[in-house]
């Protein structure tokens, strides 16, 4: 997978803070969750409203935006909110790089979220995740309609845990965590795939598994691309202590900062062993050719001698020993029979075979 550029270049040569028609298929969905300790709402739009009432006194608030297919919506959000002109154009605009902002008012994070499925060879689907933490209010919005963050709203849901209980930047400690934890799934599946591509090279190398291990080779790129600079972005927010985030919060952060390296430092063993599986692959196609070579070498030498020997008797002579002698062929053949098998057994003698 490359990099999704075209949406880029389609707004080449216009204003800053323009939003353009998202390529994203599919409808958009607005969810809306307002909880505390003791109360939890729940409210699922297909058209926005016109406001949201959120204030001091409302409790926590997340405004959730599953595909942003309709860029009016996030641009409606973003004049509520107001947010400024850049960031809605990010949030609008899929393929950006993961980073921070903070602002006065919210802090701004864009994260990547992947998936890998293995038809096909395996490839791997990516998505921008965008949030913007006020100090009772998270916007979220996620490029496509998918279930990625149903696991967060279950757990308010069902009050599991101290979600209820504390404020808004440990939820989205909670969509941060959600997104890493399923870097590990990821790399899981690409593990089990690189183990079984291994055993066939050991077993049977077919020229296909070099174009599987090519393809794989590119999208653990990608998803370098995709994750390393996540590693810059939460390490940003502990450098800076934020002042959106609370430093029981932060020490949360550090946690995914570890998991974030843990990532990382697997992704790079990945990239060896691939890198290294190409290796294994010319090693064992070395390796058969040189068996077959060494039979045919062994046949060669075997009948080589067995060769010269009907060469002999196959000449046009008149006159030669033997020729007129009614057990001559089966002696010739006997000869032949005994030379075979003492060649045969000093090759094997020799531990050629």
């Amino acid at each position: 997978m490359y990099p999704p550029l075209k949406s880029r270049s389609r707004k080449a040569g216009l204003p800053p803070g323009v939003l353009m028609p998202s390529d994203t298929k599919g409808g958009t969905v607005v969810t809306w969750v307002n909880y505390d300790q003791e109360k939890f709402t729940e409210k699922v739009y297909s058209v926005l409203p016109e406001s949201f009432p959120i204030d001091k006194s409302s409790g926590i608030n997340w405004i959730h935006v599953q595909g942003i297919a309709h860029s009016e919506i996030i641009e409606s959000l973003g004049s509520q909110f107001k947010l400024h002109r850049l960031i809605t154009e990010d949030i609008a605009t899929p393929g950006q790089r993961p980073k921070v902002e903070e602002y006065d008012r919210y802090v701004f994070l864009i994260i990547r979220s992947l998936d890998y499925y293995e038809d096909h060879g395996g490839h791997v689907e990516d998505e921008q995740i965008s949030i913007v933490l006020f100090d009772n209010l998270i916007l979220s919005f996620q490029e496509k309609n998918n279930t990625l963050f149903d696991s967060v709203r279950e757990r308010l849901r069902l009050k599991r845990g101290n979600m209820r209980k504390l404020s808004a930047d440990y939820l989205a400690y909670a969509l941060i965590d959600m997104i890493v934890d399923n870097y590990f799934i990821l790399l899981d599946k690409i593990g089990g795939n690189l183990e079984k591509m291994e055993e066939h090279l050991t077993s049977y190398p077919k020229e296909h598994l070099v174009e599987d291990i090519h393809n794989l080779r590119r999208e653990m790129i990608f998803i370098r691309r995709s994750i390393w600079p996540l590693r810059e972005v939460i390490s940003r927010l502990l450098r800076q202590e934020s002042n959106h985030f609370s430093k029981a919060t932060l020490f949360y952060l550090r946690d995914v900062y570890d998991h974030a390296i843990q990532v990382i430092d697997a992704i790079e063993m990945f990239r060896d062993l691939i890198a290294g599986m190409l290796d294994l692959y010319r090693s064992s196609v070395t390796q058969r050719l040189n068996e077959v070579i060494k039979i045919l070498t062994i046949v060669s030498t075997v009948f080589c001698p067995l060769t010269f020997l009907t060469g002999l008797f196959g000449m046009n002579f008149s006159y030669m020993p033997g020729l007129q002698w009614q057990y001559g062929f089966f002696v010739a053949i006997g000869i032949m029979i005994i030379v075979a098998l003492c060649m045969l057994g000093y090759i094997k003698h020799k531990k050629w075979l």
